[in-house]
């Protein structure tokens, strides 16, 4: 799945399979907030609310995300 392309590799995060996905295919998904929560110079930790709306109802999430740079690119290392 392409969304694996913004996993860290040293991060112990499972990767996405095409199901996985797949059941977000023609879904609404939006980025209600986002908020720095804590940064160094190779680690940032962003506290996000995510919104997806699906035929039945709308899910809300929010969680810390911490991001680590590989190859001079900020990419998901671990979630809180």
């Amino acid at each position: 799945a392409e969304i694996n392309a913004f996993i860290h590799p040293d991060a112990e995060l499972p990767e996405f399979t095409s199901a996985q996905t797949e059941q977000y295919d023609g879904r609404s998904i939006n980025v209600e907030s986002m908020e720095i929560v804590d940064r160094t110079e190779t680690m940032v930790k962003v506290r996000t609310t995510v919104v997806v709306d699906t035929d039945e109802r709308r899910l809300t999430d929010t969680a810390v995300h911490e991001l680590r740079k590989a190859d001079g690119k900020w990419k998901m290392y671990d979630t809180e």
